[in-house]
C-alpha cells in the first residue's frame, strides 16, 4: 500500500510539473543496456528470448537517470508478464540529430483496439490482464517520468500478436551542444 500510494505520488507530481527532475546528461543507452541485462534472467526463466539492438556509442539525452531506469524497467517488466513462454522481446534504439527512440516490442497477448487508450490511465487493468498480478499504475508512471522529460511513450499493439511501446526523448546531440 505505501509503494502504491509513492507511486501514485511520483506521478501526480511528475505530471503536474513539481517533480524535482534532475537534470543530468545521462546515456540512454546504458540505461537501455543495464535494463535489457537486469530482465534477462526473468526472462529465460519464463522461457523468453530477448534480443537488443542498440548504438555502440552512448546516447546523451539531459534528464534523471534513476526515473528513466524506472520508466524503461516498467515497460519491460510489462513486456515479460505479458508475453507467453517461449515468446520474443525485442529492444532497439535509434537516433537522429532530435531524438532517441527506445522500442520494446513482444509477441505477448497484446492490447484490445477499444483499450488502448485507457492504457496508460491510472489504475486501469485491462481485461487480459487483470489475472496477472500489479496495480495499474507502471504504464502511468512511465509515461508521467518521460512526459517530465519532454519526451513521449506511444504504442501499437495487436490482440493476440504482441504490442510494441515506443519512448522519444530529445537528446543532447543537438546543434551547439553536446
Amino acid at each position: 500500500l505505501v509503494e502504491m500510494i509513492n507511486t501514485m505520488l511520483e506521478i501526480t507530481k511528475a505530471e503536474a510539473g513539481v517533480a524535482k527532475i534532475a537534470a543530468n546528461k545521462v546515456d540512454m543507452r546504458k540505461i537501455v543496456q543495464d535494463a535489457t541485462d537486469l530482465f534477462q534472467p526473468l526472462a529465460e526463466d519464463r522461457n523468453l528470448s530477448m534480443q537488443l539492438n542498440i548504438p555502440s556509442q552512448p546516447v546523451f539525452v539531459l534528464g534523471d537517470r534513476a526515473r528513466l531506469q524506472r520508466a524503461v524497467a516498467n515497460l519491460l517488466d510489462n513486456a515479460i508478464k505479458y508475453t507467453p513462454p517461449g515468446g520474443s522481446i525485442a529492444v532497439s534504439m535509434e537516433i537522429d540529430e532530435a531524438r532517441v527512440k527506445v522500442e520494446i516490442a513482444d509477441t505477448g497477448i497484446g492490447i484490445d483496439e477499444d483499450e488502448l487508450h485507457r492504457i496508460f490511465d491510472r489504475f486501469y487493468r485491462g481485461d487480459k490482464s487483470r489475472s496477472t498480478p500489479g496495480s495499474g499504475l507502471g504504464l502511468s508512471l512511465a509515461l508521467a517520468i518521460i512526459r517530465a522529460h519532454y519526451g513521449d511513450i506511444t504504442v501499437k499493439s495487436i490482440q493476440g500478436t504482441g504490442s510494441t511501446f515506443t519512448i522519444l526523448l530529445p537528446t543532447l546531440h543537438l546543434k551547439g551542444r553536446t
